[in-house]
């Protein structure tokens, strides 16, 4: 029928009747009308476009929607993507770099982490939020990028507003440090007895404690994370 239709040998009479069972006259154009059909529902779920590659399909689960958006960035580079398509896709906020895609995808995650606990010392092997995402890894190459000065000036910027902690030593400090002062919150001291963790169970803080003291003897501790401490209330001895 297409091949008639395209020939001009179809009749009049035959095309109504195929036009009211909705024929699909290109199904090229059909094709990328169900992949468009699924980003818009991706996008009503989760409020963006940034559809991981691997391992991601619909909303409903039946549709390679990764592998769909990544040819239509392959047809933009290569220049096939028709303008109207490509203008139906903008309306979506598509990202068409997928390294920003990327980015976007961790930041996003960072962000929902930021919101959650009220910080972005992210832990050593940690999930996102939902679980789904290795945070962790991804916060360990924005360091990495940054000291290698390949982080755009903007990516810095962003990550500057959440308080992003920079250096991995400073944040595992600043993590403790924030055990430590929620134990202090409950117990009214810092007084950790030898073993005990930190309240949620998750950190050996009697361990830090200790070394702390021992960093103040060797004369290795900061004097900006002992006026820290001592606002705690620090003991530093814990003779006599």
């Amino acid at each position: 029928m297409r091949t008639y239709a395209k020939a001009g040998t179809l009749a009049d009479e035959r095309r109504v009747r195929l036009d009211a069972l909705g024929f699909v006259w290109d199904p090229h154009e059909a094709d990328w009308e169900i992949g468009y059909a699924h980003l818009v529902a991706y996008l009503t779920k989760h409020g963006h476009t940034r559809v991981p590659y691997l391992g991601k399909k619909s909303k409903d689960g039946s549709y390679p929607l990764g592998r769909w958006v990544s040819k239509q960035r392959l047809s933009s580079n290569a220049g096939t993507l028709a303008v109207k398509r490509r203008e139906q896709l903008d309306a979506l906020g598509f990202m068409w770099d997928p390294f920003d895609a990327d980015w976007e995808e961790g930041y996003a995650h960072l962000a929902a982490y930021h919101a959650k606990h009220g910080h972005t010392r992210v832990p050593q092997l940690a999930m996102s939020v939902d679980g789904t995402y290795r945070l962790f890894r991804w916060v360990a190459h924005q360091r990495y990028t940054a000291k290698a000065a390949t982080l755009s000036l903007e990516h810095r910027a962003r990550l500057d507003t959440l308080g992003f902690a920079w250096d991995p030593h400073d944040a595992a400090w600043d993590e403790a440090y924030a055990h430590l002062a929620a134990y202090h919150a409950k117990h009214a001291h810092t007084r950790v007895r030898h073993g005990e963790m930190s309240l949620d169970g998750t950190y050996r803080l009697a361990q830090w404690v200790y070394h702390q003291r021992r960093y103040a003897v060797l004369g290795t501790l900061s004097s900006a994370r002992r006026a820290r401490l001592d606002a705690l209330g620090f003991v530093w001895s814990v003779r006599g």
